[in-house]
């Protein structure tokens, strides 16, 4: 279900949560449609499990062994990821990015039923810099709304927003803060596509 807001004002709080990097998408200033990275099932049971055994110390009253910590780990691990699959948590991670791509078809039919026609610009404002190679968590090469792209989410919004119908779109992707090693560096005019970091006049 894609959420979305009718102003900028009232999108970018969505796309603020704890240990989540989120996007607003705006076409043409219409609609500003919301994305947020989400962990993996296996990354949600992990941390699940690290939070009760944490919680079971703390009952002790005392730091668990390796000993204890790991068998608690092995035989609570395989409940979480049970109780993590039924409630749905999807298998693979996925950045705010490769969201934004896999249901950036799904904005645009949104668009068209507002306004009658395909949108012929959009404005992304990313939390945080699109990972790079450099990256320890730059997100991995993989099929995104069938079609393969490249690791980290930087080439990822190159290859999407140049190719296909989005290259006859004119693209503006800001970013607001610094992301692991990411230090200022993107700065990238390509045609239709300008990346860079986001004006501090955006958020008044």
């Amino acid at each position: 279900m894609l959420v979305y807001r009718n102003t900028l004002r009232e999108a970018l709080p969505l796309r603020e949560r704890p240990g989540a990097i989120g996007l607003v998408l705006s076409l043409e200033g219409a609609r500003y449609y919301v994305f947020v990275s989400r962990q993996s099932r296996e990354q949600v049971a992990n941390s699940a499990v690290g939070n009760k055994l944490k919680l079971h110390a703390q009952m002790l009253s005392r730091t668990l062994t390796k000993d204890e910590h790991q068998k608690l780990y092995q035989a609570t691990l395989p409940v979480a990821l049970n109780l993590v699959t039924q409630r749905g948590v999807q298998a693979e991670s996925r950045h705010a990015e490769e969201s934004m791509i896999e249901h950036f078809d799904e904005c645009v039919q949104n668009f068209v039923a507002l306004r009658g026609r395909p949108p012929a610009k959009a404005e992304v404002f990313l939390s945080h810099c699109p990972c790079q190679s450099k990256d320890p968590g730059a997100s991995p090469a993989r099929m995104l709304a069938g079609t393969h792209y490249e690791a980290t989410c930087k080439a990822k919004l190159i290859k999407f927003c140049t190719t296909g119908s989005r290259s006859a779109i004119s693209w503006k992707v800001y970013y607001q803060f610094d992301i692991g090693t990411s230090k200022l560096d993107i700065n990238e005019n390509l045609g239709n596509l300008t990346m860079c970091k986001q004006p501090a006049f955006i958020n008044t």
